[in-house]
């Protein structure tokens, strides 16, 4: 069956809506379990949660140190605010390419996930239809803070899996319809995935007053507001993969520049000249292979932000620091977020003022996926920006890689 787009193209009808789909928006391997030597860093509402649930064991304060985990149990610490950061050591970063981008783009996507259910259940809890039954039902208002409230509405929609089951699909065919453009090389149907899957984690409130209350105008204007909602966080699908992609090549230089510190100290110590013995990779390989190069060191950390048009905006924040020891610079600004007092430049700037540009690496590919992914950023109304801050000893330095969604 085939029908005609507004400008007079003709469709057809979208792919068989599995829930199969949602798999198509993480990678293949995401599956599985994750294997960064990773420590998950609890806020108080994440402290309580694990205790709660009896996964404490191995806590150590708020931190929780883990070699393999669970994509899902990630995510979820991530939707529920339990997370404050994920901090990250590797000996190796060429080995565990695959592991970082996997997780890059697991917490991306998690953070656009969470933000497009926060958009839209402001846009839910301000309608009249929400205020009005709060002034008639005091003692049972509608409020999406309320785990009471809340325990109310899941409760309900939970005796109607059919009906919701019916209304994502339909959701997901007008979207099919008013946005077939965004559709027209989605072959493996990722993007259709991803549209299933921001559905399935719209708040249960908003859920509750489309599926209950679609035929009252204002609700249907809600309805036309979620599919084009849906529609903007589509156009978002490059944005986790092009982010992980520049945290990679950082990180390698990273790595490189850690390496080469070391490796000059090992020369000038048997009293030979650094220029002679220019590094490559099987030097690389052999002083990882012995354990003595320093580890590569990242975190990321989440936070909130306040936006004059948009009220609170999810951000994370992903930080590389380069060095050999630990600095208390490092942990001002990891806890207190006091880099003021810190040199702060731009990353080209940095590389090539710090000498890393030379015949042995071009970083002109780093360049390249941050100039996409500023592009992609202010196409599709997020925030991106990327920096240097520098510490007293010229051997520290720290890398921001923040992301508005």
């Amino acid at each position: 069956m085939t029908g005609v787009t507004p400008n007079s193209d003709t469709y057809k009808n979208p792919p068989p809506l599995s829930s199969s789909l949602m798999d198509a928006v993480l990678p293949r391997e995401s599956i599985l379990p994750l294997k960064l030597p990773m420590t998950l860093v609890l806020n108080t509402t994440g402290l309580s949660v694990l205790k709660n649930t009896g996964g404490e064991k191995g806590l150590s304060g708020h931190e929780l140190p883990v070699c393999t985990y669970k994509p899902d149990v990630v995510r979820k610490l991530i939707l529920k605010n339990c997370l404050k950061r994920i901090d990250i050591r590797l000996d190796d970063v060429i080995t565990s390419r695959r592991d970082i981008l996997d997780l890059s783009k697991l917490l991306f996507f998690t953070v656009l996930y969470k933000q497009f259910s926060r958009d839209l259940i402001e846009k839910t809890v301000n309608t009249k239809l929400i205020k009005q039954w709060n002034r008639q039902h005091p003692r049972q208002k509608l409020d999406a803070a309320s785990d009471q409230s809340m325990a109310w509405v899941e409760k309900s929609l939970a005796s109607r899996t059919e009906e919701l089951a019916l209304f994502r699909r339909n959701l997901l065919i007008s979207l099919w319809k008013e946005h077939y453009e965004l559709f027209q090389d989605d072959e493996q149907h990722k993007k259709m995935g991803l549209a299933e899957k921001l559905i399935r984690e719209m708040h249960p409130l908003t859920k509750y007053i489309l599926l209950g209350y679609r035929k009252i105008d204002e609700v249907k204007q809600l309805h036309n507001d979620v599919i084009s909602h849906i529609a903007l966080y589509i156009k978002r699908f490059d944005l986790p993969e092009f982010n992980a992609l520049v945290l990679l090549e950082y990180l390698q230089c990273s790595e490189r520049e850690n390496l080469i510190n070391l490796y000059n100290r090992i020369l000038e110590q048997s009293g030979k000249q650094s220029e002679d013995y220019p590094i490559n990779d099987q030097i690389r390989k052999e002083l990882i292979k012995r354990k003595i190069s320093p580890e590569t060191r990242f975190s990321f950390l989440f936070e909130m932000k306040n936006s004059t048009s948009r009220g609170k905006i999810n951000r994370i924040r992903t930080i590389v620091v380069s060095g050999e020891k630990e600095s208390r610079e490092i942990n001002d600004i990891l806890f207190h977020r006091d880099n003021s007092r810190l040199d702060r430049q731009e990353i080209k700037d940095y590389m090539e003022e710090d000498g890393q540009c030379d015949d042995n690496y071009n970083p002109e590919i780093l360049y390249y996926y941050l100039s996409h992914l500023e592009d992609a950023c202010r196409e599709t109304g997020c925030n991106f920006s990327s920096f240097v801050n520098c510490g007293s000893d010229s051997s520290l330095s720290m890398t921001h890689l923040v992301f508005d969604s």
